[in-house]
């Protein structure tokens, strides 16, 4: 999990746009709309072989 120090004296949204940017750089906010829905392994499948294949 991401983490960050909040200096003294430094406004909450600095605070928040900074951990956002951590959160983007460590790829967290794709990972979580990724693993949002269950994808069934045979929908996986499907969808990595039409990516193969450049259909998509």
């Amino acid at each position: 999990m991401p983490g960050i120090v909040v200096q003294e004296r430094e406004p909450f949204e600095m605070a928040l746009k900074r951990f956002s940017k951590v959160c983007k750089r460590e790829g967290l906010m794709s990972e979580l709309k990724k693993r949002q829905y269950l994808e069934k392994p045979s929908e996986r499948r499907k969808k990595n072989k039409r990516k193969k294949n450049g259909v998509i």
